[in-house]
């Protein structure tokens, strides 16, 4: 069994192993074999082991305590609620449960044991939950248990052994995939293994901001842009135009038509792609974006309203996207070329590239290098208007 110092790191390592071989799962198992399966390791890996030695689970999450077991946790530990509450407790950021105040639990004593004993939540008594039901419909929480339960570890290597010599075609098909950069492909196969729901869970595991920073959206939320139209599922976006005191207006592929004096002075984020905070709004197949372009005609005009009539600058976009290309060259075709000049900063681009996306898209490039310094004189683009609209 790996030990509880080092079950983090070792994880860390097999994380893309562990995240293939979760989807591998997904479109392989039997749902009730493979509850059997977990059940069962389960059962033999627990019979020798001591939590007290380990309590991983208690050192990096906050207990978890519900309203309804505070009087009897109270009782248990001789003290009355109020004081439960004032000395261990704090409200929870959503719902009506309490959660300890601290990381390591505060509840966890130097010998490894709980001052709750039995009375402990029950959300503890059942972690890792592999003895639970529906671990298919459940595989991604159980990504983030293996970097903290030695058991849970165990059992998803176990597992690997155990299907390691079933046939796996599809993988190494998406694998190809990948390298060939085929995503539109990738982006169907998923939605069509996983479902909206479980899919948009995936992108909101890779993709949450929650906790990190992102400079360069920092530096673009200090311009004051019009409106923002990004095909990125993630929040960054609203998170640090309101770190910096600016409003935003989140709108999604069916809220396209929504009028300019609604807003209420807000920034409007045009989620092209959707949000994987709303899974049925995600966009990534060809048939969902034909559904947008030619039978939703407001987020057609929509977009043409805004390409039309403002100045766009292209930052971070690889001019691959189908439903932008149908735009720019609607708008092209409707204007006879006579339309309103943009600027895409763009890495590493050459003379020809740049005199096509002028001549076809009346995009002026940007180009910059980044053989030495990577993508830092990008973000130095920024800083410069930055500091221009300071002065």
């Amino acid at each position: 069994m790996i030990h509880p110092d080092t079950i983090r790191a070792e994880a860390k390592k097999k994380e893309n192993e562990n995240f293939k071989f979760r989807t591998f799962l997904k479109c392989h198992a039997d749902e009730k074999e493979l509850d059997w399966q977990f059940l069962h390791l389960h059962k033999e890996l627990f019979a020798d082991y001591d939590c007290s030695k380990c309590r991983n689970c208690c050192k990096m999450y906050k207990g978890s305590i519900p309203v309804e077991d505070i009087d009897r946790d109270a009782q248990y530990l001789e003290i009355t609620p109020e004081q439960l509450i004032g000395i261990y407790l704090e409200k929870e950021e959503y719902g009506m449960n309490y959660q300890t105040k601290h990381k390591p639990c505060d509840f966890l004593q130097e010998n490894g044991n709980c001052k709750l004993g039995d009375c402990k939540p029950d959300s503890c008594k059942k972690y890792p939950y592999t003895d639970q039901p529906e671990r298919l419909s459940s595989l991604l929480s159980i990504l983030d248990t293996i970097e903290i339960c030695p058991v849970a570890f165990e059992i998803f290597e176990r597992l690997k052994e155990e299907y390691s010599n079933l046939p796996n075609r599809e993988l190494d098909e998406v694998e190809k995939l990948l390298c060939e950069d085929k995503y539109m492909i990738l982006a169907a196969y998923c939605l069509r293994k996983l479902g909206a729901y479980e899919f948009s869970d995936v992108l909101k595991q890779k993709l949450s901001c929650n906790g990190k920073k992102s400079y360069t959206h920092g530096l673009l939320a200090k311009i004051p842009f019009r409106a923002v139209i990004t095909t990125n599922f993630d929040l960054f976006i609203e998170q640090t135009n309101s770190a910096n005191g600016r409003m935003c207006k989140t709108l999604l592929p069916n809220d396209m038509n929504i009028a300019e004096e609604r807003l209420g002075g807000a920034l409007p984020v045009f989620k092209i792609h959707g949000s994987y905070e709303t899974p049925d709004s995600i966009v990534l197949t060809k048939a969902g974006i034909r559904e947008l372009l030619f039978n939703k005609p407001q987020y057609n005009e929509t977009l043409k309203r805004y390409f039309t009539e403002n100045t766009v600058l292209f930052y971070g976009y690889s001019f691959n996207d189908p439903d932008i290309d149908f735009i720019l060259q609607g708008i092209m075709a409707d204007k006879k070329g006579l339309t309103r000049k943009h600027y895409a900063l763009l890495p590493n681009v050459g003379e020809i590239e740049i005199a096509y996306l002028l001549q076809e898209y009346n995009i002026q490039v940007i180009s910059y290098d980044t053989e030495n310094d990577g993508h830092l004189a990008a973000r130095g683009f920024l800083e410069n208007i930055v500091q221009q609209l300071q002065q």
